[in-house]
C-alpha cells in the first residue's frame, strides 16, 4: 500500500524532490528505511568478525599463561608453578 503511493506519486524522482524540499524530513526517512536495506554477501545476513579482543589480566602469573595462549607455545607444569 505505502509502496503503491510512492509508485503513484513519482518514486525515486518524488524521493529525490522531498530531499531537497524537506531535507529534515527526507533524512528522518532514510534513518528509518536504511537499517531495514542491510543484506550480507548475496543477500544472506550481515556477519560481523571481531579479533583483537583483549581481556584484562588479574596477576603476573595469569600473563605468562595469556601469552602462552597467544603465541600457541605450550608451558609445562613446571614452568606454570614458578
Amino acid at each position: 500500500m505505502i509502496v503503491g503511493a510512492l509508485q503513484q506519486a513519482g518514486g525515486q524522482d518524488y524521493l529525490a524532490a522531498q530531499a531537497k524540499l524537506n531535507p529534515s524530513a527526507f533524512m528522518v526517512l532514510v534513518g528509518k528505511v536504511l537499517p531495514l536495506q542491510l543484506t550480507g554477501a548475496n543477500g544472506g545476513p550481515v556477519e560481523m568478525i571481531v579479533t583483537g579482543v583483549r581481556r584484562a589480566i588479574e596477576d603476573d602469573d595469569q600473563v605468562g599463561e595469556q601469552l602462552a595462549i597467544e603465541s600457541g607455545v605450550a608451558r609445562d607444569d613446571d614452568e606454570a608453578a614458578e
